[in-house]
């Protein structure tokens, strides 16, 4: 043991030695060598140290110190930062391992999106800066069950100087959801798998929504494959166990960890977007059922945020689910539990629709990445119709937030297209991956192998049909998807070499749906 002991003490002195050495040998030659020092991150350059502390900068989203260091989970995640005196500016992060790297949607002076990716170490999110003031904010694009990021601090140049931020006067906004809302595969398509690289929360209808009230305030609560009820015996745990937490969890840990505060941030307006994993994966999904779990969930919302306006939103895949009976249940239980609180007395509990099957909002052919998840143009469609409604609501109870007339907010922010390379102010090029949409084709007369979607009214309930361009593909190989699904969901029988036939809603089995997404998937 001793002997141990004096090795280990060795080893110590050794590496302390040598931190010494990389410290003194990195300011000889200007390098960026990184030591924290009392809740502050300090960055070391040639001749001078900045400290940056945590104090002047915002954090929005379920922010929370642990140590020297600031944590978060739930998003945006975004943080802020204004400074004058430095060319560039950094931050030293620690992204999730998991599915690395992860990305973070970055502003210069309200500039147009850039979106980077990191996995550890300092981010560098600007650089070329005039040595006049700036504003620079972030914040990652992956939703929170992919696991924590951790802030040390931001880097700066030698002399320069952080500025305090004023506290934001915004409306403040929080969308609550599943992986619609986290903006799952938003920029992927049907054959992708689910990465951080085709996930954006900064792609979704709530950012047009924000965007729209002219807020930067906005937080997320949204995790892929949650639901209202329980299903999968419970392992997916529902948004009324998820929302009080501080941090995603999941059922290995038994419990949350720690209860968030909400005491420090009350939102003004809430959004409640749920009820389509209920719809894919439920199990005895009645109207009764889903609108008592719905009710306690805007019940623990309400006790979590007194003043709020909350907008119970009906799920977007009612319009395009081919009379599903469940789906039925679900839209009808929703407006119940919304019937059920305002006759309460709670006149802030809004039920917005999102369309019907004979007047969809979206193009179920097209706007979808996958049968469930809205494109980045189905999201901006989505939204310019929520927008119609909701914002007479928030104007209504709000008017001291939202002046005006009309869909938008005095004050809106103009949504810039996502920068793609790199300028004078930014320190390397963005790696989104290109958004796609599916196209619909009908069978070509006189093809000798033509296979067409079978239409939603041959199938049997529960199952959803997907469009004619993947089954196109079943006439070179039947063994791949939806070429063999149970039930067939493609037609490759002989009269369809004639036949054109038009599928106006492209959904799939969940059986398929299982199979071509990741295990979040919702």
């Amino acid at each position: 043991q001793g002997f141990w002991f004096q090795v280990s003490r060795i080893f110590s002195n050794a590496m302390a030695e040598l931190l010494l050495l990389s410290l003194c040998f990195g300011a000889a030659q200007g390098k960026h060598v990184a030591v924290s020092a009392g809740g502050a991150f300090i960055q070391m350059r040639s001749d001078v140290t900045d400290v940056t502390t945590f104090s002047k900068m915002r954090f929005i989203g379920r922010w929370y110190p642990e140590g020297n260091v600031m944590k978060h989970s739930w998003g945006t995640g975004t943080f802020m930062v204004r400074f004058r005196g430095s060319a560039s500016l950094g931050a030293s992060l620690q992204s999730p391992t998991y599915q690395a790297p992860h990305y973070y949607v970055c502003q210069v002076d309200e500039g147009p999106d850039i979106r980077l990716p990191h996995s550890s170490g300092t981010l560098v999110i600007a650089e070329g800066l005039s040595p006049s003031e700036h504003t620079i904010k972030c914040g990652r694009s992956s939703e929170a069950s992919y696991g924590t990021t951790t802030l040390a601090g931001v880097v700066l140049d030698s002399g320069s100087e952080v500025l305090p931020l004023d506290a934001s006067s915004h409306l403040r906004y929080e969308a609550i959801g599943d992986s619609i809302t986290a903006g799952f595969k938003v920029t992927g398509t049907a054959q992708e798998q689910a990465t951080p690289r085709n996930e954006d929360v900064f792609k979704t209808y709530e950012r047009h929504l924000a965007d729209a009230w002219g807020t930067s305030d906005w937080r997320v609560v949204a995790k892929s494959g949650i639901s209202i009820l329980p299903y999968l015996g419970g392992a997916e745990k529902v948004m009324e166990l998820e929302f009080p937490c501080r941090t995603f969890w999941a059922d290995w840990q038994g419990s949350c960890p720690i209860a968030w505060d909400f005491e420090d941030w009350q939102a003004d307006v809430v959004s409640i977007n749920l009820g389509t994993n209920d719809f894919a994966f439920g199990d005895a999904v009645t109207k009764a059922s889903f609108q008592k779990g719905y009710k306690d969930l805007v019940v623990l919302v309400r006790s979590k945020y007194p003043k709020a306006l909350i907008l119970c939103i009906q799920p977007l895949q009612y319009s395009c689910g081919g009379g599903s009976a469940k789906l039925q249940a679900i839209v009808e239980g929703l407006e119940a539990a919304v019937e059920e609180m305002q006759q309460s007395g709670d006149r802030k509990v809004r039920y917005h629709t999102t369309g019907t099957m004979q007047s969809p909002w979206l193009d179920c052919q097209t706007h979808y990445s996958d049968f469930t998840h809205p494109t980045v143009e189905g999201n901006e469609i989505f939204a310019e119709r929520l927008l119609e409604t909701l914002t007479n609501d928030v104007r209504f109870f709000f008017p001291e937030k939202c002046s005006g007339s009309g869909p938008r907010c005095n004050g809106a922010v103009v949504t810039t297209a996502p920068s793609s390379t790199t300028t004078t102010t930014t320190a390397s090029t963005t790696a989104t991956a290109d958004s796609s949409t599916t196209a619909s084709t009908t069978a070509t007369a006189g093809s000798e192998s033509a296979c067409v979607a079978r239409p939603q009214s041959s199938l049997p309930s529960g199952s959803w049909a997907t469009t004619d361009s993947y089954c196109a593909n079943c006439a070179n190989d039947g063994s791949v998807w939806p070429c063999d699904t149970d039930p067939l969901l493609c037609d490759c029988s002989p009269q369809n070499v004639t036949t054109s036939v038009s599928v106006t809603v492209p959904t799939t089995t969940l059986a398929t749906l299982l199979s071509t997404t990741a295990p979040e998937d919702g």
